[in-house]
């Protein structure tokens, strides 16, 4: 009868820590679930001197989650993009001068949150 009782008692317990280990874990993927989706959702800016073609400038970057990280010079002249292919800043057409520019003053909270756009590098073809 105490052999049973034990034996019992014994199987209870692991039920209940595998139920805490599964919660916990469970718990966790969700926690970093919300942290990268938060990620994803941020758009910040700062100040950065970057090399552009072998010249140092000082530029405003803007981050866009994990889409986009581009680069404006504070006169608005130059505009770009950092490629992941090429590990470098590279510039872009002047048509996202404009765009970039609202970006950074959204970052900046200094224009209200609206849609823009940003150059961004498409996926790549499956192999």
């Amino acid at each position: 009868y105490g052999y049973t009782n034990a034996r019992r008692g014994k199987t209870q317990t692991n039920i209940i820590q595998s139920f805490f280990q599964n919660l916990t874990m469970s718990l966790m993927q969700l926690i970093l679930y919300q942290i990268e989706n938060e990620y994803g959702r941020t758009m910040e800016t700062y100040g950065d001197t970057i090399e552009i073609a072998g010249t140092e400038r000082k530029v405003d970057i803007l981050k866009v989650g994990r889409i986009a990280l581009v680069y404006q010079t504070p006169d608005g002249t130059e505009t770009g993009m950092y490629n992941k292919n090429s590990n470098a800043f590279e510039p872009v057409g002047d048509e996202y001068q404009a765009s970039v520019r609202q970006g950074i003053r959204m970052a900046r909270q200094q224009a209200t949150q609206d849609m823009f756009s940003i150059p961004v590098h498409g996926a790549e073809a499956a192999q």
